[in-house]
């Protein structure tokens, strides 16, 4: 009963977040517009936090094994995207980035995957306390591909992933 409120409570909140996270634009402005960040459909994502808040971590675990040779590449270069939504990956990096979303439960941890630095991980979770430099592991749930603006107003791919808390082990910034 705890995962289905917590579904049902974050949902909203997370497509609000996702959704309206691209700024307007002033077309009158003289300044640089800032590159809009991308985000999977309403409807992947609400797959993907539901799989994620609905299955224990043995049913992950197995789907995760059937899912191992899934390629962040075959995400983020794939014109039908939302058919990995609800795929199962292992992730495990370095958080580079957080940002709050409007759901006060709510998190995101941009992190560079420990596998391989260009491929970058956005994991929505409840898990709280996490750091810039802090490393994550754990089960994630695809939504699917997105793009966001990095500090030097540039866009990049990522996969947007969800996970909840119990599913996430943070190791702490290691090596720091």
């Amino acid at each position: 009963m705890n995962l289905k409120r917590l579904a049902i409570l974050a949902m909203p909140f997370l497509l609000l977040t996702l959704t309206g996270c691209s700024g307007t634009k002033d077309s009158s402005s003289s300044q640089k517009s800032t590159p809009e960040e991308t985000y999977p459909s309403a409807k992947v994502i609400k797959l993907a936090v539901k799989k994620a808040t609905q299955s224990g971590e043995g049913d992950l675990v197995l789907a995760g094994e059937h899912d191992a040779s899934l390629r962040f590449s075959d995400i983020t270069k794939s014109s039908d995207a939302d058919k990995y939504a609800g795929k199962v990956k292992q992730i495990s990096g370095e958080v580079f980035d957080v940002k709050n979303t409007k759901s006060k439960d709510g998190k995101m941890y941009y992190i560079e995957d420990a596998a391989n630095n260009d491929h970058v991980y956005v994991l929505y979770t409840n898990k709280t306390g996490v750091r810039k430099n802090d490393i994550l592991s754990g089960m994630a749930v695809i939504a699917g591909k997105m793009t966001y603006t990095t500090s030097n107003n540039r866009t990049e791919k990522a996969v947007l992933v969800a996970a909840k808390k119990s599913n996430i082990q943070n190791s702490g910034a290691v090596g720091k």
